[in-house]
């Protein structure tokens, strides 16, 4: 298959717009020159997450969430899921003071491998930590639990096709 054809396959299997497969090149491109990791992009998230949400806000297309954690929990998603079309699904499930993100990674329209065709070890989504700063703006303390995975540090488990990340919830209002 030639590299057009791939191209074409993801963007048909993924609605993949312009300004998404600009970003996913950008990071793939951070891969390549070898300066783009998951703890990189975790710090380029925190950054973002902020003024991201008051451009969202401005636009309005973020409301402040409201309700109970898991409530609240959803509506970030949802807001930065419709906002970005980062993926055909996004989910949240609370547990206890477990938190579970599932996004449909097969559907990704951002990931720098699935998109970028970044060919990268281990993973590079901005997501998780931008989830996770996002719930912090909004009172809610969630610590994004991260594994070791030949010797790289991973925020995702991919499975079945959906990028699955696990938080732990430390308060809760």
């Amino acid at each position: 298959m030639s590299t057009l054809d791939k191209l074409r396959e993801v963007v048909q299997e993924r609605n993949v717009k312009p300004p998404q497969a600009f970003f996913a090149l950008f990071l793939a491109a951070a891969a390549d020159a070898g300066i783009l990791n998951q703890g990189s992009i975790s710090f380029f998230a925190k950054y973002v997450a902020p003024r991201l949400r008051d451009y969202l806000v401005a636009m309005n297309l973020y409301e402040k969430p409201e309700g109970s954690t898991e409530e609240k929990l959803r509506a970030i998603l949802s807001s930065l899921n419709k906002a970005l079309e980062i993926s055909t699904e996004a989910s949240i499930e609370l547990s206890g003071d477990e938190v579970i993100m599932r996004i449909r990674g097969d559907k990704c329209r951002y990931c720098p491998k699935g998109v970028g065709l970044a060919e990268i070890p281990g993973t590079a989504c901005p997501f998780p930590k931008l989830f996770e700063e996002l719930a912090r703006l909004e009172g809610i303390d969630l610590r994004l639990v991260t594994r070791r995975e030949k010797g790289r540090v991973q925020v995702i488990e991919k499975r079945k096709g959906y990028c699955t990340a696990r938080y732990k919830l430390m308060t809760q209002h």
